[in-house]
Formats: structure tokens, C-alpha cells, sequence
């Protein structure tokens, strides 16, 4: 009727029938990378505020159909990363480089998480690798920054930091990094310049008034380091390693009472510290406090009694107070923890003698000279202990050492003369005497005013000693004061009228006046 062959017929629904099954063919294709997209932005709104889970099944279901999916792939090496299944990401990250080997976001994933493992040197790796493909990729140099930060590779961070800071210039956080990075190369300037750009950026940078209180006392800077440190605690008034550092930089700049101020308070937030206990002692001894001292190394001594520096400074506090018997004990626990402490055997040695103890004296100094044979103030505070204990020439043995070390020890000549006198040796100890002008003829006029100074203090103990009035006299002659060493002459001859050397100094003397 219309025309129409039954072979064409036929032919036209066959024709209908494929176009059909290409249509809906078509159709799921274009369904499925519809859903494959929809799917993509579902796990992106999981991603992001954190919902990894959820992400991660989505991502999975995307790869049961396709599982070289790159991106499917990439959403599942950070989704494992978010859940903290390291290994597991790395090897959807290397999944990922099979595919798309070039690809510079894959590798800073990757050192993201071998960061989180801390595996720092595979870090860097990954870190270099994606700024070879991408040499301007502004996050890789940020975060490269931390790694080598990380590893102390200061060096090679400030190059890092420079880069970023190209991209990141009002950056805070990458200029207090670089000047704590200037710091630990002791670059001190540079870094306080850096730390200075931070306060310019945000005057309240965690840390940053602090860090710049550090490098201005490594400067010798202390009075500025002083103010930053009290800049840093008004805005954390309980920052435990401020203070401790304030009070440490005080002390060095002679600050006593400041120092001392930022460690009672420290005191109060950190009652266990040891060694804050221990800074109080030094410092209230330093006041002239010697019982605050006391107590705040007994303090200091009950946290930790293992201190041999602290058992040490304790007792010449006790021997300061006048209680010497206390001290040798401190010593005595010093040398228990530190028994090679050279500096605590002299000392007790000298605390010993100070109690008449000589025997004891001589023990330890003589276990000093086993340790050190070459230190002349041991070999002279021998001699004096074996002349008290009668033992005259080997006193003089110990001081003849004293003056092989030392040829111009004032001390032990004076010792030596001594000694010489007592082994009636008479001639060689006017000799002797007769030696003092020369030994103190090389010292300037503050020198020659601590030998009288030293002379009083002595002679405040034993006024009947007449080689100490002689000394004196010497002294006074070189500072051309003849009034006042003919005095000293006169108060020699009282006490000792056949003293030679005084007459024919004050002879001299006459002779002038």
C-alpha cells in the first residue's frame, strides 16, 4: 500500500532495533561518567571536613569499575592519609606514578606522609623530586622549609626559606623559622633582623620576643635582652623557659635582684625544678643572702642529692657562715659523686688546715698534686701545713716547688722565708727577706693594694706576725709611702727586735726622711 518491500521492511526494523541498543549504549556510557562525577564531588565533601571514611568507600567504588583510575586513586591516597594508615597511602600514591609518573602533586603527597613517619630524609626526596617537575610550586619550598628544619640542615633551609618567601613575603611563621635557623648557625645579627621582621608582621608571634631576647644575649646584648625577655612574659607571664632564661641572662649581666626575681617566681610554677633551686642558691649567695643560699640549695639537694657542683657551692657557703665542720662534709659528698673534683680536694684541704687539721690537709693535697703536680697554690698550701705540722724541710721542698712553677709566688717566698728562720738558717732567710723588693716591683698599684689588703686580712688573725708587718713595709716603700712603712717597720721590730731585715730597711727609710 504504501509502497513497501517486506525485505525492506525487515531491513528497517532491524535498523530501528540496532540504532536502539547504540542509544542506550551511548546512554550508560555517559550515565556512568556522570555518576563516576557526581561520585568525585560526593568524596570531595567528604574530604574536606575531614570525613576520610566515607571518602575512602566512595573512592573504592569508583575503582571496582576502573582501578587505574588516577584520580580515584589519588582521593584514596589522601583519604588513608587522613586516617592515618600511612603505608597504605604511600602505596596508592605509588599506584598513582605507575600512571601518571610525572605527576609533582603525587610526590608532595608523599612527603607529607613520609614526613608523618618520620622518615625526614625520604621526606626531602620526594620533596626535591616534585620541584623538579615543578620548580615553582610554592608549597613544596614551604614545606621543604620544615623538613630541613627537621633534619638541622640550617643551610640548606635559609636557601628554602628565601625561595618561599618570594611567593610568601608577609609570612610570619617562614621569617621566625628562617631567624631561628640564623640563630643555631650563630648568625645572631641576621636572625635578630629576621625576628624583627616577625614583630613587624604580628607584634604577638608566639615565641618571636623570646627568641629575640636570645640572640640579643648572645650578642652580649643584655640590657636589650632584658626588655624582650620581659616583652615575651607580658604576653605569657608562665613561660617557664622565659624566665628561667631571664633569669639566667640577669645573672650574667650582674642583675642579681632580677635574677633572682624571675627564679622565685619560677619557683612557684616549677617547684620540682632543680636546677632553678640551684640558681637561687648561686644568686642569694651572690646577694650576700647566705641563708636564703642555704636553704635553696638544701632545697635543690633534697630533689636531686646526686649534684656534685651543688654539694661543692654548699659547702663554701658553710665555710662563707663560719661553719667549717658542715663544709668538709658537703666536700666530703661532693668527692663521693666526683672523686677526681681537683678543685674540691684543694678546697678541702684548705678547710682542713683552717681547723687545724693539718694531717687531713695534707692528704688532700697531696691526692691534688697526684692529679695535677704542676699547680703551684697546692704545692705552697702544702708547704704551710708540713711547717705547722714541724716537718721544716719538707715544707721547704713543697715551696722550692711552689717557686720552680712560679719564681715570683710572693706567697711562698714569704712561706720560705718562714720555714728557713725555723730551720735557724739565718743568713739564706735574710736572703730571702732581702728578695721581697724585687718580687714586688712587677706588680702595678692595684696588685700591690691586693697584697695589702691580703696582708690585713691576715694580719686580723695573727697580729704577732712580724715578716707580715716587713711585707707590707715593702710594699708601701714601692708606692713611695715611707710614713706608712716605717710604721709597719717599727710594728715588725716591736715584735721581733733582731729582725735584720726590717732594721736595715727602716735605716733606709731614716736615711730619706
Amino acid at each position: 500500500m504504501y509502497g513497501f518491500k517486506i525485505s525492506e521492511y525487515t531491513n528497517f526494523k532491524t535498523c530501528k532495533y540496532t540504532c536502539h541498543i547504540f542509544f542506550l549504549g551511548g546512554l550508560k556510557i555517559l550515565f556512568k561518567k556522570y555518576n563516576k562525577k557526581k561520585r568525585f564531588k560526593k568524596a570531595d565533601k567528604f574530604i574536606n571536613p575531614g570525613k576520610y571514611q566515607k571518602a575512602l568507600e566512595i573512592y573504592d567504588e569508583i575503582l571496582k569499575d576502573d582501578s587505574n583510575d588516577s584520580q580515584a586513586l589519588f582521593g584514596r591516597a589522601i583519604s588513608l592519609s587522613g586516617l592515618g594508615d600511612y603505608r597504605e597511602s604511600l602505596k596508592a600514591f605509588d599506584k598513582v606514578l605507575e600512571i601518571t609518573p610525572d605527576n609533582h602533586k603525587v610526590w608532595f603527597g608523599k612527603a607529607i606522609i613520609f614526613y608523618n613517619l618520620g622518615e625526614y630524609q625520604e621526606a626531602l626526596k620526594s620533596y626535591d623530586k616534585s620541584l623538579e617537575l615543578k620548580p615553582d610550586y610554592k608549597d613544596a619550598w614551604f614545606n621543604k622549609c620544615g623538613v630541613l628544619m627537621t633534619l638541622e640542615k640550617y643551610q640548606e633551609a635559609l636557601e628554602s626559606f628565601d625561595k618561599a618567601l618570594e611567593w610568601y613575603p608577609e609570612d610570619a611563621y617562614l621569617w621566625f623559622e628562617r631567624g631561628f635557623a640564623l640563630e643555631k648557625l650563630g648568625l645572631h645579627n641576621k636572625a635578630i633582623a629576621s625576628i624583627k621582621k616577625v614583630l613587624e608582621l604580628d607584634p604577638k608571634y608566639p615565641g618571636a620576643q623570646y627568641t629575640l631576647a636570645l640572640s640579643l644575649s648572645q650578642l652580649g646584648e643584655y640590657k636589650l635582652a632584658l626588655e624582650s625577655f620581659d616583652k615575651a612574659l607580658k604576653l605569657e607571664p608562665e613561660n617557664v623557659d622565659a624566665l628561667f632564661n631571664k633569669g639566667y641572662f640577669a645573672l650574667e649581666a650582674e642583675k642579681y635582684p632580677e635574677a633572682l626575681k624571675a627564679y622565685d617566681k619560677l619557683s612557684k610554677l616549677e617547684p620540682e625544678n632543680v636546677d632553678v633551686w640551684f640558681q637561687k642558691g648561686y644568686i642569694s649567695k651572690k646577694l650576700g643572702k647566705y641563708d636564703d643560699a642555704l636553704k635553696a640549695y638544701d632545697k635543690g639537694l633534697e630533689l636531686y642529692p646526686e649534684h656534685p657542683t651543688v654539694w661543692l657551692n654548699r659547702g663554701n657557703l658553710l665555710r662563707k657562715l663560719g661553719k667549717q665542720q658542715e663544709a668538709i662534709k658537703s666536700y666530703d659528698k661532693s668527692l663521693e659523686l666526683d672523686p677526681n673534683a681537683i678543685d674540691v680536694w684543694y678546697l678541702r684541704g684548705m678547710v682542713l688546715g683552717e681547723l687545724g687539721k693539718n694531717q687531713e690537709a695534707l692528704e688532700s693535697y697531696n691526692k691534688v698534686l697526684e692529679m695535677n703536680s704542676g699547680d703551684v697554690k697546692v704545692w705552697g698550701n702544702r708547704g704551710d701545713v708540713l711547717e705547722k705540722l714541724g716537718r721544716y724541710q719538707e715544707a721547704l721542698e713543697s715551696n722550692d716547688k711552689a717557686l720552680e712553677l712560679d719564681p715570683h709566688n710572693v706567697v711562698a717566698w714569704y712561706n720560705k722565708c718562714q720555714i728557713l728562720e725555723k730551720l735557724e738558717k739565718h743568713l739564706e732567710s735574710v736572703e730571702c727577706y732581702n728578695r721581697a723588693p724585687e718580687l714586688y716591683s712587677v706588680y702595678n698599684q692595684d696588685e700591690l693594694q691586693s697584697f695589702i689588703d691580703f696582708f690585713d686580712d691576715f694580719l686580723n688573725t695573727d697580729h704577732e706576725d712580724a715578716s707580715i708587718w716587713y711585707n707590707k713595709s715593702v710594699i708601701f716603700q714601692i708606692l713611695e709611702n715611707n710614713q706608712e712603712a716605717l710604721k709597719c717597720l717599727n710594728k715588725a721590730l716591736e715584735l721581733k727586735p733582731d729582725f735584720e731585715p726590717a732594721k736595715k730597711a727602716k735605716e733606709k727609710i731614716l736615711k730619706k726622711l
